[in-house]
C-alpha cells in the first residue's frame, strides 16, 4: 500500500440539509469545475447529515426526500471528483438523527434524570445503543456503492453531561461491577471509571466503523473530529490515518496549541475551518488575511486546513457556492502552493518541550464529569485538577515569551527528552513512578526542568500525596496550602526578577470581588536548593458577605514570609526551577508581562534557550523545523484588527531579530519564499540576523554547509 500523503488543499462541504425544504439542489459540474480551477486536491463531502438523512438513495437508512430526480447528489459529486483526479472523502455523522428519534426514543442519549441530551437541538443517539449497528450498515453501504478514498467521522462522542441510558447502564455494570448512578458516586474512582467508560465506548464505536468500512473497501483513509483535541483519546487517535479537529477564529493561540500537540503525535493533521465569519452555516465570508493566518498556523507545524464552503440548497441562489467565496479561496490556495513544499514532512527543532500529561488529563476530565453531574455535592476530586485550558495557556505563555517549543505528546513519548534543552511540567498533577524516574534521569544527565504548581502532588485517583513525588528534583517538600486565596511574590534574588517593577507581584486567577480557589503552596527547602523569590501574604483574607475587605477587591500585600515562591535546585548535571503557585492560571485570567518575565528568568537561570533566541513583536508566532538542508524558521503574524476576530493585513509587523547556535557550520541565511539573502553576524558560536518585517507568513532558511 502506498504511504498516505495528506492533501494540503481540501474543500469541506459540510452540508447538513433537512428534507422539509422545497428542494436540495447542487450544480455538480459547476462545483467540481470550480474546485479544480481554484487548485483543490480533495473534496470532503456530506454522506449522512445531522438530520439523519443521506444525500444518496439509501437502503440502510433514510434518504433526503427534497433531492430532485434520482436523489443522488453524493454519488454524482463522487464520480465527478474522481474523474477529475480529486481525492474524495465521505463525511459521515455518527450519532445525530432527527429523522429516527420518534421511532427509537430508547436509543437516545439521556442525562442522569432520564431527559434527552440533545446536541445543538439535534436528537443524539447513544454510542452503546443498537444505533451503532445502523451506522455501521450505512458506512458499509457507502464504501460498497461509491469509490470513496476515506471517511471523516463526525459527532462520534457523548454529550458533555454523558449518557445514562439503559444501554450504558448495562455496559457500565458489566465492566465495573456496580451501578452507573452518579447520585451514589462518592469516590474519585467512580468518576475515573465513568471517564474510562466514555473513552472506551467512543473508541469501540470508531474502530468498529473503521473495521466495517475496511472490510468492504480496503485501504481507506480514516479520520474523525476531535482526534486532534487534547481532551480525547491518544490511544484511539493512533488508529487514524490523519488526525483532525475544528479551528475557529479568533482562537488563534488555541489553534497554535492544538497544532503543536498534533504535530508532536507524528501523524499528518488537518484543521476544518468555516469560511464564514462565524461558525458552520454562517452563510457569509471572513477575510483573506484571516484565512491565510489560520493556514500559516497549520503549515508552520506541518499540517493543513480544509475550507468549509457550501451552497444554498434552494431559492434564487440554489446549487452554487457564491463566486466571492471561490475568488477568495483561489487567492488562498495559490498562497498555500507557494509554501506547502517547505512545510511537509519535517520535524521540529527541539528547544523547549512542554509535556502533555494524558494521566493528569484523565483526572481533569473526571473532575469535569463530577461537577456537571453533581452540582450540589462537595466534590471528591480537588480543584487542583485543572482543565485542558491549562495546556492551551501554558503554550500561549511560552509562545508570547518567543521560546521555540513543542509539545511532548504524552508520557509514552519521553524517550526524546535528551533532545530538549528544557522540559516544562505545567501543573502536571499526577506523575507516575515510571515517568518520574525518566524525568530524574533526564535532569541528572544535564537536562533542565521548569515545573509549576501542583506537579506530582496527586496520586492516580486524584488524592493529594503527603509530598511531591518529585520533591527530590524540586529541592522542596510540601508543607501546607496558604491560608490566603491571593498571594504576592517579591524579595527577588540572584538576578531573578531584575526586569520586574519594584513591588510585590500579585498571584490571582479569578475576577473582581472573588476569592481564587487555587491557593499557593508553602514549601520547605531541602539542603542545596535556593529560593529566588518569596511569598508575601495579604493583610487579610477578603470576606465580601461579611463586609471584611479593603477597598473594593483583594487585599494589598502585608506580611513577608520565608516561604519560597521560586526555587532552583541542582540535580546531577542538570537543574530544576519549581514555581509552587498557579502562574499559568494567573496568566490565563489576566495576561501580563510580569508572568512572562518570570518564565524567561526561570529559563535564563538554567541557561535556556541556547539554540534559538528571538526578539520579536508579540504579534509574531515562531516555530522551527529541521531537514537535510538545515533549519526553517517560520514567522507567522497574528495581529488582530482592534476589537475584531479578523487578522490585520494593512501593514506588516516590525522586525524580528534571531540569534541561533546550530550544531553545524552555516552556509547562509535566506528568505525561503523569495530567495532573498539575509546578512548575518557572528559572536562566538552565535549567529544573528534580522528579518525586517513579517506580512503574514515568512519562512527563513538557515542553510547548513
Amino acid at each position: 500500500m502506498e504511504e498516505f500523503k495528506l492533501r494540503r488543499r481540501r474543500l469541506f462541504f459540510d452540508w447538513h440539509m433537512p428534507d422539509f425544504l422545497p428542494e436540495v439542489k447542487l450544480d455538480t459540474d459547476y462545483f467540481i469545475d470550480k474546485a479544480v480551477e481554484i487548485g483543490s486536491e480533495s473534496i470532503d463531502f456530506m454522506g449522512r447529515s445531522a438530520f439523519g438523512n443521506c444525500l444518496y438513495p439509501s437502503k440502510a437508512g433514510r434518504s433526503n426526500k427534497a433531492i430532485p430526480g434520482d436523489g443522488d447528489i453524493f454519488g454524482k459529486v463522487c464520480r465527478a471528483a474522481k474523474a477529475r483526479g480529486l481525492e474524495f472523502i465521505a463525511y459521515f455523522n455518527m450519532t445525530l438523527n432527527d429523522a429516527l428519534a420518534a421511532e427509537h426514543p430508547d436509543w437516545l442519549q439521556v442525562d442522569k434524570d432520564g431527559n434527552p441530551a440533545n446536541f445543538e437541538n439535534y436528537a443524539t443517539f447513544c454510542l452503546n445503543s443498537p444505533y451503532r449497528e445502523l451506522s455501521y450498515r450505512h458506512i458499509e453501504e457507502i464504501a460498497l456503492q461509491f469509490e470513496v478514498d476515506g471517511f471523516n467521522l463526525d459527532m462520534q462522542y457523548f454529550h458533555p453531561y454523558g449518557c445514562f441510558c439503559k444501554w450504558c447502564k448495562a455496559a457500565f455494570k458489566e465492566k465495573f461491577g456496580y451501578d452507573l448512578d452518579p447520585d451514589r458516586f462518592d469516590r474519585p474512582e467512580n468518576w475515573l471509571d465513568l471517564f474510562t467508560f466514555r473513552r472506551e465506548s467512543r473508541k469501540d464505536l470508531i474502530l468498529g466503523a473503521k473495521q466495517h468500512g475496511d472490510a468492504v473497501r480496503p485501504n481507506l483513509a480514516w479520520t474523525w473530529n476531535h482526534s486532534g483535541m487534547f481532551s480525547d483519546n491518544p490511544e484511539l487517535d493512533a488508529h487514524a490515518t490523519f488526525i483532525a479537529c475544528e479551528a475557529h477564529p479568533p482562537r488563534y493561540f488555541g489553534t497554535i496549541a492544538t497544532a503543536k500537540w498534533m504535530q508532536s503525535s507524528g501523524k499528518p493533521f488537518e484543521f476544518w475551518m468555516p469560511e464564514g465569519i462565524g461558525s458552520w452555516g454562517d452563510w457569509t465570508i471572513t477575510t483573506e488575511g484571516t484565512l491565510k493566518g489560520m493556514c500559516a498556523v497549520a503549515l508552520a507545524h506541518g499540517g493543513s486546513i480544509a475550507f468549509n464552503h457550501v451552497a444554498p440548497p434552494c431559492g434564487d441562489y440554489a446549487g452554487r457556492v457564491f463566486p466571492g467565496v471561490y475568488d477568495m479561496l483561489k487567492q488562498v490556495m495559490d498562497w498555500i502552493k507557494e509554501r506547502e513544499d517547505l512545510c511537509i514532512s519535517r520535524s521540529s527543532v527541539p528547544v523547549v518541550g512542554l509535556l502533555y500529561s494524558d494521566n493528569t488529563r484523565a483526572i481533569q476530565e473526571a473532575a469535569v464529569l463530577e461537577k456537571q453531574n453533581s452540582p450540589d455535592k462537595n466534590y471528591t476530586i480537588p480543584d487542583y485538577a485543572l482543565d485542558y485550558t491549562n495546556y492551551m495557556t501554558a503554550q500561549k505563555l511560552l509562545a508570547e515569551c518567543h521560546l521555540v517549543h513543542d509539545f511532548i505528546y504524552n508520557e509514552n513519548y519521553l524517550d526524546r527528552l535528551e533532545e530538549y534543552e528544557a522540559v516544562v511540567l505545567p501543573n502536571t498533577a499526577f506523575v507516575d513512578d515510571k515517568s518520574a524516574d525518566r524525568i530524574r534521569e533526564y535532569v541528572a544527565a544535564g537536562g533542565n526542568v521548569l515545573a509549576t504548581y501542583t506537579t506530582s502532588l496527586s496520586d492516580s485517583t486524584s488524592r493529594q500525596r503527603d509530598n511531591f513525588l518529585l520533591a527530590d528534583l524540586f529541592g522542596a517538600d510540601f508543607s501546607e496550602w496558604s491560608p490566603y486565596s491571593v498571594a504576592y511574590i517579591d524579595r527577588f534574588r540572584e538576578g531573578f526578577g531584575e526586569k520586574l517593577p519594584d513591588l510585590p507581584i500579585l498571584v490571582k486567577d479569578t475576577g473582581y470581588q472573588q476569592n481564587p480557589v487555587h491557593k499557593v503552596i508553602y514549601c520547605n527547602l531541602r539542603p542545596g536548593a535556593r529560593a529566588l523569590a518569596f511569598f508575601t501574604e495579604p493583610v487579610l483574607e477578603s470576606d465580601w458577605k461579611a463586609g471584611r475587605h479593603i477597598y473594593h477587591d483583594h487585599a494589598p500585600a502585608g506580611k513577608r514570609t520565608d516561604r519560597p515562591a521560586v526555587i532552583i535546585n541542582s540535580f546531577g548535571k542538570g537543574k530544576c526551577v519549581f514555581m509552587p503557585f498557579p502562574i499559568i492560571q494567573t496568566y490565563d485570567f489576566r495576561p501580563a508581562p510580569w508572568q512572562r518575565t518570570m518564565i524567561l528568568d526561570a529559563f535564563s537561570t538554567m541557561g535556556v534557550p541556547g539554540k534559538i533566541q528571538l526578539d520579536a513583536p508579540y504579534a509574531i508566532h515562531a516555530s522551527a523545523v529541521t531537514d537535510e538542508e538545515g533549519w526553517l524558521i517560520h514567522l507567522v503574524r497574528l495581529q488582530q484588527e482592534t476589537g475584531s476576530m479578523f487578522l490585520d493585513t494593512t501593514s506588516p509587523s516590525g522586525r524580528v531579530t534571531c540569534t541561533i547556535r546550530p550544531p553545524w557550520e552555516t552556509q547562509g541565511v535566506e528568505n525561503a519564499l523569495t530567495g532573498e539573502v539575509l546578512d548575518y553576524s557572528r559572536s562566538g558560536e552565535a549567529l544573528s540576523f534580522i528579518v525586517p518585517q513579517v506580512t503574514d507568513h515568512e519562512i527563513i532558511r538557515v542553510r547548513r554547509e
